[in-house]
């Protein structure tokens, strides 16, 4: 009900201070208010993770997947760790269940790329941040405009790995159009 978003409120407030303890309890009392719901869970394996305990992050997922195996955001974090942590098929896994769920995410076949990328299969690399920026250009991508740049980087970075140094050019010029559009105009009208 209404009192979950002050808990979940309260929890963020605590974060803030670096009070992880009562961050926790808050975010108990929130999962007892939603007993239904994951997102209780979904904060506090991201408090956990933003305070380095990953194994900890990993559990609170766990426990939101068990109330709710569709979570694309649990799912979706949980493979981020993953990845970062250097346990692809587990990431691999993670990532695809975060697919499942909502497989018009952009977001969701960037780190699929980029797990992809780390494992040295550039040709799914591709497809995948190809993917990546149909779905975000699709959508609008505002406020995700570092990512859809981003998803052009690792892109050039998977073509020039295949041997396709102009079309890596290519997405790295689109990448530069997205972080700085007004940068052809400028030397367009010799300002630069």
């Amino acid at each position: 009900g209404d009192g979950a978003g002050l808990w979940e409120n309260l929890a963020y407030r605590f974060s803030l201070v670096n009070d992880l303890g009562r961050c926790k309890r808050c975010c108990h009392i929130q999962a007892s208010l939603q007993p239904g719901s994951s997102d209780a869970w979904l904060n506090l394996g991201q408090y956990y993770s933003s305070f380095g305990l990953m194994n900890d992050a990993l559990d609170a997922y766990r426990t939101g997947i068990t109330i709710n195996p569709h979570d694309e955001y649990i799912h979706y974090n949980m493979a981020s760790l993953l990845y970062n942590s250097g346990n692809s098929k587990k990431a691999f896994a993670a990532i695809n269940k975060a697919i499942l769920s909502n497989s018009d995410r952009g977001l969701n076949f960037w780190l699929k790329g980029r797990l992809h990328a780390q494992q040295g299969n550039h040709h799914a690399a591709a497809k995948s941040f190809r993917h990546t920026v149909r779905l975000m250009k699709k959508d609008g991508y505002e406020g995700w405009k570092k990512i859809l740049a981003a998803a052009y980087e690792s892109l050039a970075e998977s073509l020039e790995a295949l041997g396709e140094p102009d079309e890596a050019a290519d997405a790295l010029e689109q990448a530069r159009k997205i972080l700085n559009p007004d940068e052809d105009s400028l030397f367009a009208q010799g300002r630069v």
